[in-house]
């Protein structure tokens, strides 16, 4: 009898902890499951700023596309420089620059100095941020966005500017808009 009852108390006492191979089992389910759901979070918190970069740039160019509408459309089209291919040089802003001085739309960088990559719009004299002003506040440019202006044109013709920009980041354009304004104070 002794001896059942020290095998039953061996085999008791086997069972009342786990094996080092069932800790070791455990601890690899547990890091693979961590791991699929680091992953998980991660590629969902990217999938989340890229849907929100996407709708802010939506806003912005929509923004933009108001403002640019509205300078153009009250400039007073006789004292604007033109090139021979029809690229308005510059304009005279009736909102964002000095009266009386002509203008352009450019972007620019923090510092406010021109960029030819994605910037701020700016309405002021070339090469002196000191004539004219940021057009909307650098809170605008939400995720580092920020517009590139390709072109402004006008047809004398039709009486009408083209204007084309992009709203993106780093060297990605989210959003492209091209659209027409008719010169209000055209003859």
């Amino acid at each position: 009898m002794k001896i059942r009852d020290l095998s039953g108390k061996l085999n008791k006492r086997r069972r009342a902890g786990f094996t080092l191979t069932e800790m070791l089992a455990t601890i690899i389910i547990v890091l693979l499951v961590s791991a699929g759901l680091v992953t998980t979070v991660g590629l969902a918190l990217r999938q989340y700023n890229n849907s929100m970069r996407n709708s802010e740039s939506q806003v912005l160019a929509s923004t933009l596309k108001s403002i640019i509408s509205s300078e153009l459309e009250h400039t007073n089209v006789s004292t604007m420089e033109i090139d021979a291919s029809g690229n308005v040089i510059a304009f005279e802003s009736t909102d964002y620059a000095l009266k009386g001085s002509l203008s352009s739309f450019y972007a620019v960088d923090g510092d406010l100095s021109e960029t030819s990559g994605y910037g701020q719009l700016f309405c002021g004299k070339k090469g002196d941020s000191t004539l004219g002003s940021l057009v909307i506040g650098s809170a605008s440019y939400t995720r580092g966005l920020g517009m590139k202006l390709n072109s402004i044109t006008y047809n004398s013709a039709s009486k009408y500017f083209t204007v084309r920009f992009e709203v993106g980041y780093d060297d990605t354009s989210l959003k492209t808009e091209v659209f027409s304004v008719r010169a209000l104070n055209a003859k």
